[in-house]
């Protein structure tokens, strides 16, 4: 089966390189039925890359990632094609720390320290949302033993004096 990806991908290659797009697209669509999806977006990505790096016509390349079914593959593509921001959108809309993480990766090899801080700032927002639901998920009443299920008005007023006696008492 992999060999036969192989085969199919060098043929898509030359058809994308030598045919028109219309006839690329034709042959992608009598394969999209016959093949996995991963295999689909592998030689969905073969034929973007030919239109984007061989022939660099970004406009030919930008609709074959339309094709691509999965967000990973998508990333990928604009990346590929050099397009960051798009990249970073995706990877925002998908909520996927690791895609976005992917962008950041793909932004710092490229210095695009634009897009790259902006991965950044969006991974530390999430973090930082990640941190707030546990702490409130650790202060929700249900999820705190009974001991600690008290009131804080049920503690009685302690002055400074009674305190530094209190503290005396415990050390010694």
């Amino acid at each position: 089966n992999e060999d036969n990806q192989r085969s199919r991908v060098k043929k898509l290659v030359n058809v994308a390189r030598f045919k028109s797009t219309n006839e690329v697209m034709d042959t992608l669509k009598g394969l999209h039925p016959r093949v996995s999806k991963a295999d689909y977006d592998q030689l969905v990505m073969a034929c973007l890359r030919v239109y984007g790096e061989e022939v660099h016509d970004l406009k030919t390349a930008n609709l074959f990632i339309d094709l691509l079914s999965s967000d990973d593959a998508k990333v990928t593509a604009h990346v590929t094609l050099d397009q960051y921001g798009e990249a970073y959108e995706l990877a925002v809309e998908t909520r996927s720390e690791r895609l976005m993480r992917s962008v950041l990766d793909a932004c710092n090899g490229n210095n695009n320290m634009r897009v790259a801080t902006m991965c950044e700032e969006w991974l530390q927002l999430q973090a930082e949302r990640r941190r707030t639901a546990s702490l409130d998920k650790f202060m929700q009443a249900e999820h705190m033993p009974p001991e600690f299920d008290f009131d804080i008005s049920d503690i009685p007023d302690i002055d400074d004096d009674q305190l530094l006696e209190a503290s005396t008492n415990y050390t010694t």
